[in-house]
């Protein structure tokens, strides 16, 4: 499919309208569904901290794991529980790790 996509789609695509979607007609799902977990990492930048009135971590990072009801699509509603008494906005950013691994050397982590 990804060969005959780089292949043809740009030139085919246009002249097959029964295939056509409109984007107000589709909504987009999480890209991983079903991660065995999710771990966070927070107040791992002193300015961060300092906007929460926290100290940054200095021996290692804080953690925390979400659920995997977490995840949302584009354009998706975030939902926040009732009980949340401080919620604070941030962007967060996501590795899939494929396979088992530890320590690995910085001039293998993209392998």
């Amino acid at each position: 499919m990804i060969a005959w996509w780089n292949r043809e789609a740009d030139e085919r695509l246009p002249r097959m309208p029964e295939f056509s979607v409109h984007k107000t007609d589709t909504s987009y799902g999480p890209l991983y569904r079903r991660p065995r977990k999710i771990w966070g990492i927070g107040l791992n930048y002193a300015a961060h901290a300092s906007d929460l009135d926290e100290s940054a971590p200095t021996a290692e990072p804080a953690s925390f794991m979400k659920p995997d009801t977490a995840l949302i699509g584009h354009g998706d509603p975030i939902r926040l529980p009732a009980l949340s008494e401080r919620v604070t906005g941030e962007g967060e950013l996501a590795i899939v790790i494929g396979r088992e691994c530890r320590d690995v050397p910085r001039e293998d982590w993209l392998s």
